[in-house]
């Protein structure tokens, strides 16, 4: 039973890996966030892709510090961008 949480919690982490590395690419290239926050989800991605492949060796580990900041960091971004844009379309004259 063990070995089956494993083996679903590490293709939960490789998938939300890879669908916050599309999600950051496809904001990026919308030119909604700058291509440096883009960068850091990426890495945040990847890092978390290689805590999902690690998961089926020692078992399971919690995400650390660093990829939980980047991803955060990501989404203040996103969030600050969103909001910029709102505020942009309410504040022009019609």
């Amino acid at each position: 039973m063990r070995w089956t949480e494993w083996g679903l919690q590490a293709y939960f982490r490789l998938l939300l890996g890879l669908a916050f590395i599309l999600f950051s690419i496809a904001t990026a290239r919308a030119r909604i966030v700058a291509y440096w926050v883009a960068g850091l989800a990426i890495i945040g991605a990847l890092a978390y892709m290689a805590i999902g492949i690690a998961v089926g060796y020692p078992g399971l580990e919690k995400p650390g510090g660093f990829v939980q900041l980047l991803f955060f960091v990501f989404m203040v971004a996103v969030l600050v961008a969103g909001l910029r844009r709102r505020d942009s379309t309410t504040s022009a004259p019609a």
